[in-house]
């Protein structure tokens, strides 16, 4: 019976110490609330600027899949639209194969 009460003693001293201080919203939303400046590509606070671009990749894939022996063949075609002010020297391409084989 004795660490029941020790325990109901804390919780209250803690709860009463809790409503004690003001919720301050700057605390908890601070890093949001001081934007830092910007440029003409992004606002201080991440939203696309006056120049802001984005490049863009159009893919047209046709495959086929030949079930009975476990076989899939297939091309692409890329499109990739570079819209930034700088000329890219190359483009990265990712294939992973065989990704969920078992």
């Amino acid at each position: 019976m004795r660490k029941i009460t020790v325990a109901i003693l804390s919780f209250l001293v803690f709860s009463t110490t809790a409503q004690e201080k003001k919720y301050n919203h700057r605390e908890a939303f601070g890093p949001l609330a001081n934007y830092q400046p910007g440029n003409p590509y992004r606002t201080g606070a991440g939203t696309p600027g006056p120049l802001y671009w984005q490049n863009k990749a159009d893919y047209t894939i046709h495959a086929k899949l030949d079930e009975p022996n476990g076989i899939l063949t297939g091309d692409v075609e890329i499109t990739y639209t570079n819209n930034s002010p700088d000329a890219l020297p190359f483009v990265w391409l990712q294939l992973d194969q065989n990704q969920f084989n078992t």
